[in-house]
């Protein structure tokens, strides 16, 4: 089985390790000892050079070849086995990227001149790999924003074709709609695996890490073995991972390292029952037939704490790392099939089922425990699934079974973009409501009296920024048309499920809704489960505190926790629209509060699961409370409250002539003389 590969780095900005961990050290790994390519079956186009016609000029010579190279070996070798002419290509692109298309060295010289180049298109890549290179597997390992929108283009070419000539394996850093991070933990996962530094271990309690741009983490200097040979050593046995079993634990170090979350798809002969997946992660012929461990790579989960949630409810959303074949996906008819899957993927919790504590069953364990039904969403497919799951577990193997909840994985979107589109559709009185069903395929009423197909987006799906709220009134949900694949915001009441009657559907009158902007968001936390406390400061795990300045909040846009103030005891008519409108950018039901963020003086609303006690708590000595000092915080109340009523006033949409009154000081004591305090420079946002 012959291998190539192809790799484009446009990564100037980036020469950080570059050469070892990086595009340039990946090829140079494959040129190594380990994996030995042939030197014409590896082609590597760099920064300037990758414009877009070089790109696809340099991959079109190497399919060529490989196209030669098979016509001689068939013609020497006619009775071998078919499966051994099937080829594998490693296509590798890192750098930046958008939606549909990569980034590319711009700009080529033509007759002389200077030219400009498109981006190259995602669909570019495909077509050829569709015409040259049929019947073999391609491993693309896509590194850049958006990478997801990779996968995404090998689903359309799939359904608009119905038959793919390549065998596709894609690992892409994030999702569609997420940008990426600086590190090369992708590429130098692959390294180590192909190098057979990565190794699945029995008997060893080291950890194997990934580098991060904080310092060099300890790697697990495993013993050089041949690809996929036991060997024992004071009772420890290493092993080679299959490429399963890399891709789950690539997972989790890139949530780990960067915050991003890995995405999968896995299309065509041997991908999709997931019989390549359990191959030894090698890049080049092997005849050993030894199995990989069932014991996974070890790793740190320590990241994970934060987001183990002690409480879910029906309707939370999570994410669930899921190793294996879904078992009950659908596609839009309703028909069923198998596809592998492995990764963390987004979900919502449909039912819980409460154990039986009037009897033990020691036959089925599971009857014992509470268990959550959870209807998964793969993001890339856009397909679906549900599985049950226990929930409240203290601990877990690597591999299936971890539910999160919060954010693991960052934002991955830009959490004031967000809060921008839920503020400006409750100016129109509209809002997202949530509690619609999502990945569903609908026909849905346009501005001009007709039905047309779409399909309501997850959550995870909706870019903030390229969204139509021309129709937008009432309860609202996202919609991809299937026409031109544009996203609008459209009235729940213009959606119906396919198959489902059209009868006396018509778009409700104004004034059926709520009538201020502010009504319209507290509508929005209901539809979605959520509560604001109003009354005093409060956190759940600790009942009423009286002390508002003593709290933490998990920042998940820097994945760590900050300094904050909660300052529940504001009105609700008195905090501006688009600090409610954060609420949008949590998946939690439940109760929520209002902070202010110390670290760059900003107001929010957080899950009061992101809340807790600050760990260390610099107590004020007794000659803080002098005469003097009482004088000076007197001042700065008195000059505060002009800061705090201009910030209102700019903010918050409010009935015109609407006073403020002394009772927002009264009600926020210590918070809002902090909060006065600060810049007051807007809302959290650091992307």
């Amino acid at each position: 089985m012959p291998y190539y590969a192809f790799i484009v780095g446009v990564n100037q900005d980036w020469p950080e390790q570059r050469c070892s961990h990086g595009d340039i050290g990946l090829a140079r790994c494959l040129r190594g000892q380990h994996v030995q390519l042939p030197r014409d079956h590896l082609v590597e186009v760099y920064d300037e050079r990758a414009t877009r016609s070089n790109i696809l000029r340099s991959l079109d010579r190497l399919l060529d070849l490989r196209r030669r190279n098979n016509k001689r070996l068939s013609q020497r070798t006619i009775a071998r086995k078919k499966e051994d002419l099937d080829d594998t290509l490693l296509f590798y692109y890192g750098g930046h990227g958008k939606h549909r298309e990569f980034c590319t060295g711009n700009q080529s010289v033509k007759n002389g001149e200077l030219h400009t180049e498109p981006w190259l298109k995602h669909s570019d890549i495909i077509e050829l790999l569709e015409r040259k290179f049929k019947g073999g597997t391609v491993w693309c390992i896509i590194d850049c924003c958006h990478s997801g929108g990779f996968g995404q283009a090998v689903v359309q070419k799939y359904r608009d074709a119905t038959y793919l000539n390549v065998n596709y394996g894609c690992i892409m850093s994030v999702p569609p709609t997420d940008e990426a991070g600086l590190e090369w933990t992708m590429t130098e996962c692959l390294i180590r695996a192909f190098t057979g530094d990565l190794k699945c271990s029995v008997g060893d309690s080291n950890l194997n890490y990934l580098s991060t741009k904080n310092g060099i983490h300890p790697i697990l200097n495993a013993v050089a073995l041949a690809p996929n040979v036991d060997a024992t050593k004071d009772n420890i046995i290493y092993t080679q991972p299959s490429w399963e079993q890399v891709i789950e634990y690539l997972a989790d170090e890139m949530a780990r390292i960067k915050g991003n979350r890995l995405t999968t798809l896995f299309l065509g002969k041997g991908m999709e029952d997931g019989k390549v997946l359990k191959r030894p992660c090698i890049y080049r012929e092997t005849t050993s037939d030894i199995p990989c461990s069932s014991i996974g790579i070890s790793r740190d989960e320590t990241w994970m704490e934060p987001f183990l949630r002690r409480c879910h409810t029906v309707n939370d959303g999570v994410f669930v790392k899921y190793v294996g074949n879904s078992v009950s996906d659908r596609n839009d008819d309703n028909t069923s099939y198998s596809r592998a899957r492995i990764g963390w993927f987004p979900g919502r919790i449909i039912s819980i089922t409460e154990p039986n504590h009037s009897s033990v069953n020691e036959e089925s364990p599971n009857d014992n425990h509470v268990m959550a039904c959870i209807e998964l969403y793969d993001v890339i497919f856009q397909s679906r699934w549900t599985i049950t799951q226990r929930l409240y577990m203290n601990s877990f193997s690597s591999g299936s079974g971890a539910i999160l909840g919060s954010h693991p994985f960052g934002f991955g979107f830009n959490p004031l973009k967000c809060a921008t589109a839920i503020t400006r559709l409750a100016e129109k009185l509209a809002y997202y409501d949530v509690s619609f069903p999502s990945g569903r395929s609908v026909t849905a009423l346009w501005e001009d009296g007709k039905f047309y197909s779409a399909t309501t987006l997850y959550y995870q799906e909706v870019n903030w920024e390229e969204i139509d709220d021309d129709l937008a009134i009432g309860p609202c949900v996202p919609l991809r048309w299937d026409d031109d694949n544009s996203v609008s915001f459209v009235p729940t009441v213009a959606c119906i499920e396919k198959c489902s009657s059209k009868d006396e559907i018509s778009l409700s009158n104004t004034s059926e809704f709520e009538s201020t902007p502010t009504e319209v968001m507290m509508a929005s936390f209901e539809r979605a489960g959520k509560t604001l406390n109003g009354n005093s400061p409060i956190c759940e795990r600790s009942g009423v505190e009286d002390n508002a300045t003593s709290w933490e909040a998990y920042d998940a846009e820097d994945c760590n926790w900050t300094s904050v103030t909660l300052m529940n005891t504001v009105a609700v008519s008195d905090l501006p629209l688009k600090v409610l409108a954060y609420h949008m950018c949590y998946l939690e039901s439940g109760a929520f509060s209002v902070i202010h963020w110390e670290s760059d003086s900003s107001l929010s609303v957080v899950p009061n699961t992101y809340l807790r006690r600050r760990l260390l708590i610099d107590e004020e000595s007794d000659d803080d409370n002098s005469e003097d000092g009482s004088s000076c915080a007197d001042e700065v109340e008195t000059s505060g409250l002009e800061d705090v009523k201009t910030y209102i006033a700019e903010n918050c949409s409010i009935p015109k002539g609407k006073n403020l009154s002394h009772r927002i000081i009264m009600q926020c004591s210590v918070a809002v003389v902090i909060f006065a305090l600060g810049a007051l420079v807007g809302f959290k946002s650091k992307r």
